[in-house]
């Protein structure tokens, strides 16, 4: 840029100086030309007074000395001409001169108007002014004075004129750039400096202020961009707040700042939650006083005494089962960008569903080997007694393979449910939507149990509308889980008991409902039976064939339904199982 501004300087000096010499120049040839015109006009009138006056003393005329004569006195040349453009005298004695009836300003005057005319002479080989005054009579003729005047000696001033003034416009131009580059220092210091500023304030850097005093409005400019540089780091500094409260509102973990002195630099709601803080508790209060967990509190002591980082499980009240997962860990920030002082952070994760799950597994590991060893047990029993014992007769063989096919079964039977609970826990059902007739599948899962049910002579109603369609995520899911309720019923009612299954639309919802008169489940164990491999009954569970998974795979296909499953029951007096599917994702075709 100030390569730019110093040729854009430089030649707007250069052309101005041009400028200004050639209108000196024009100024000074029209002047000079104005003063030689005046004189030739005012030294042809004398002529032409002093010829009239001859005329009127009746004295003959020798216009060749009188040409002579004024040629001297006003040096200038002077010629007589008549009206018919013949030269009549010249003072330069020649007579052979061509006609001037042509030249400009002999027409010219003939109008009765004096004539000035600036023309290159060709018998002089040079530019001449020529004045020529309008004819006069002079006895038989009428005589036109012309007076001309050489610009040899203009030009010659002019070459010198010109001379200096080049001189001038060099000089002048030399002294501009010297004073110009003074200037365009002064003028683009305070522009690099706002540059800079600039640079800067890309970078990140909004402290960076710019220093002007050049009390002009390069000062205003500096001042109006320190203002921006502010506002700018004071918007960014509220959008950096406003985007860390978004972050630390919607963190599930409790995240607490404090410096040495317990008062409080940073926190979120889940912390107040957590700790059960005053929801007034403002950034600056002492927190000393106001942590509930001696353990807690004591392992915050240890991060500050020791200066080392913290982990640490624990609960935070008596009370309370929920199990939290706390960091302590100290740290240096930043007060006026100066000073360091300690502080701590403070973080505490709820484990409490994951130590939940981490015992569900473990139980579900043992309960799978419990499950699997029983029956291996038994076959390992029985297979051996017939190796031992191979003479044994027919009917007790029978009955131990029997017993062997049976416990097969049942093994076979607990596998595939494992693996069933395993396929719908890691993959999730599809978003396209498969149309159910549910009558006709009810109907058709029926059709199936009823030899079960027909063992124990219990009877089976199907209430449902033959036109009940529904859209489900999974035809075969639903299908699975109807007929696990069912067959779960049949399982768990006396003989000549009854089973009602049911289904119908309410508040956009869809209701399926098998309903039996069985055994029922006390109070205290209906939160638990969707639980994987837990029994209210454990002996007739095991004697009916169930493999404790067919509730648990129940919820979880439900649940992939998106809806809900809900069980009441009153010991000796039945059950209940509802399912609850929303209507409008299962018409959302």
């Amino acid at each position: 840029m100030r390569r730019k501004l110093f040729i854009t300087y430089i030649i707007l000096v250069m052309v101005g100086s041009l400028i200004t010499g050639a209108l000196c120049l024009s100024f000074v040839r029209t002047y000079y030309v104005k003063n030689i015109q005046d004189k030739l006009v005012s030294n042809g009138n004398l002529i032409t007074t002093t010829l009239l006056n001859l005329v009127d003393e009746k004295t003959e005329i020798d216009y060749m000395a009188m040409a002579q004569k004024f040629s001297s006195q006003t040096n200038s040349e002077i010629s007589f001409i008549n009206d018919k453009g013949y030269i009549l005298a010249d003072s330069s004695g020649s007579l052979m001169l061509e006609n001037q009836i042509n030249k400009p300003e002999i027409q010219n005057c003939l109008h009765g108007k004096t004539s000035v005319s600036d023309r290159y002479s060709k018998v002089k080989g040079e530019r001449f002014i020529y004045v020529a005054l309008s004819p006069v009579k002079i006895y038989d003729n009428k005589v036109i004075v012309r007076l001309g005047m050489s610009l040899k000696g203009f030009d010659n001033l002019n070459k010198v004129f010109l001379s200096c003034t080049l001189i001038s416009i060099l000089i002048g131009v030399i002294v501009a750039v010297v004073i110009g580059c003074f200037f365009l220092d002064n003028m683009m210091n305070p522009l690099q400096k706002l540059n800079n500023a600039a640079k800067r304030i890309s970078n990140g850097n909004f402290n960076h202020k710019v220093r002007i005093n050049t009390k002009d409005e390069l000062e205003e400019l500096a001042n109006s961009f320190n203002n921006m540089s502010s506002t700018i780091n004071n918007v960014q500094l509220n959008y950096r707040n406003l985007e860390l409260n978004s972050i630390l509102n919607s963190i599930t973990y409790g995240i607490l700042v404090i410096d040495i002195n317990w008062n409080i630099i940073l926190s979120n709601p889940a912390v107040i939650k957590i700790l059960r803080l005053d929801k007034n508790l403002n950034i600056g209060d002492n927190l000393k006083n106001s942590i509930e967990s001696q353990e807690l509190y004591n392992l915050i002591e240890e991060t500050f005494d020791n200066n080392v980082h913290k982990e640490k499980e624990l609960g935070l009240r008596d009370n309370d089962d929920k199990i939290y997962k706390v960091y302590t860990k100290l740290i240096d920030y930043d007060v006026e960008n100066l000073v360091y002082e300690k502080g701590i952070v403070i973080i505490l994760q709820d484990i409490s569903e994951i130590k939940h799950l981490e015992k569900m597994r473990s139980e579900f590991v043992a309960n799978v080997s419990h499950e699997l060893k029983t029956p291996l047990t038994t076959i390992i029993g029985f297979v051996d007694t017939l190796k031992r014992k191979p003479g044994e007769d027919k009917e007790k063989r029978q009955r131990f393979l029997g017993i062997i096919s049976e416990e097969v079964e049942r093994l076979k039977r607990l596998i595939e449910d494992i693996l069933l609970l395993s396929h719908l826990e890691n993959q999730s059902s599809s978003n396209n939507l498969e149309e159910v007739n549910i009558y006709k599948e009810l109907d058709d899962i029926l059709y199936m149990l009823t030899p079960s049910a027909n063992r124990k002579n219990i009877g089976i109603n199907l209430i449902v509308e033959r036109n009940f369609t529904l859209y489900v995520k999974s035809k075969d899911w639903f299908k699975q889980a109807v007929m696990n309720l069912i067959d779960n019923a049949i399982k768990y009612t006396q003989p000549e008991g009854h089973i009602n299954v049911s289904a119908y639309i309410k508040e956009n919802n869809a209701f399926i409902i098998v309903k039996d008169n069985g055994v029922g489940i006390p109070k205290e164990d209906i939160s638990r039976v969707f639980e994987r491999f837990y029994r209210v009954d454990k002996s007739r569970s095991r004697s009916e064939g169930g493999t404790g998974l067919g509730l648990a795979i129940v919820k979880h296909i439900v649940s992939e339904l998106d809806g809900s499953i809900y069980l009441n029951s009153e010991l000796n007096k039945g059950s209940e199982f509802i399912i609850q599917l929303p209507l409008n994702k299962l018409d959302a075709i």
